[in-house]
């Protein structure tokens, strides 16, 4: 079964269990104008918004099992409009894939009856921008959406780091800062999408989609893990960082994070030498501008061609 059949019919079963009354009172359509209203647009963590009192007044007057329901529909309804949107759009195969794909896993969700949708949580946060398109997937770690950067993060950090801001932001982006690829972390993704050939194809997706679409200038990222002292103390972690780095891209220092249950500190030597005081976990922001991530892509299209040819 094709997937725009396969989310066809589940709306149709989801429609049945909520019925004509529930819907004439909770329209789904007012769930949907959420993604189709400019105000609400920004970070995909903007969702609920305005929608948390109207789910509050759907599990008051109707149980949560309704809303439930009503957040199965406004998925599949989303998913719908967005196979219909995506076949007049520029959009790579890779990343037509990977709507396929993550469109099948959030129909697995929708017929897991046990499966609670938590409007507050980040994984529906993700699906439910995923499925209107807000948000777009890749085939690897990360999901991406289009955001900026503001010119007080690039111009700030000391006369070093704001002189580096400085050009990155008038030669490398062309003085492009409101229209970029932002990268997002997906956390249901691990091995081997966090290993270094799944970092090399995300950033390939990400240069496949730039290609079809010249006005955005670059990708850009904020994480921990691009600390240059996470790539010395664990040694196998290196490539998080040199993949973009030898690829162009260029670091920002941010800042430090001292919250206790930071994701750095899961690891048993971090976690050691941050008691020690020997490491606290630092936020730096990665840039990769288009015409260097282009010129990595196409680079290493040419080194797996050779490769194959060599086998």
């Amino acid at each position: 079964m094709n997937i725009k059949t396969h989310i066809a019919n589940l709306a149709f079963i989801t429609r049945s269990r909520l019925g004509l009354d529930v819907l004439d009172q909770y329209p789904v359509e007012h769930y949907l104008h959420f993604f189709n209203c400019d105000s609400t647009r920004g970070p995909y963590t903007n969702f609920p918004g305005y929608l948390s009192d109207w789910f509050d007044a759907i599990v008051a007057n109707k149980g949560e099992a309704v809303l439930q329901e009503i957040h199965r529909l406004a998925l599949l309804k989303l998913m719908n409009d967005s196979l219909k949107k995506i076949e007049s759009m520029d959009v790579s195969i890779s990343i037509r894939e990977a709507i396929h794909t993550w469109y099948r896993d959030i129909c697995s969700r929708v017929e897991d009856r046990e499966y609670c949708f938590d409007a507050n949580h980040d994984y529906f946060k993700k699906d439910i921008q995923i499925a209107s398109l807000r948000l777009w997937p890749t085939s690897s770690i990360c999901h991406f959406e289009r955001a900026g950067i503001s010119r007080t993060t690039l111009l700030s950090g000391g006369l070093v780091q704001a002189s580096l801001g400085l050009k990155t932001l008038m030669f490398d982006l062309k003085g492009k800062h409101t229209d970029l690829f932002e990268l997002h972390m997906e956390d249901r993704r691990t091995n081997p999408y966090f290993m270094e050939g799944g970092w090399e194809r995300l950033y390939s997706d990400l240069a496949e989609e730039m290609l079809l679409h010249p006005e955005v200038p670059g990708v850009f990222a904020q994480s921990w893990f691009w600390d240059p002292a996470v790539g010395e103390i664990s040694k196998n972690t290196r490539y998080l960082r040199t993949i973009p780095e030898q690829g162009g891209a260029t670091f920002f220092r941010l800042g430090e994070d001292h919250a206790p249950n930071h994701p750095a500190l899961k690891h048993k030597k971090r976690r050691r030498l941050c008691a020690e005081g020997a490491y606290i976990p630092t936020r730096y922001l990665m840039i990769w501008p288009r015409e260097k991530l282009i010129r990595w892509y196409k680079r290493k299209q040419e080194q797996d061609m050779l490769a194959i040819n060599i086998g």
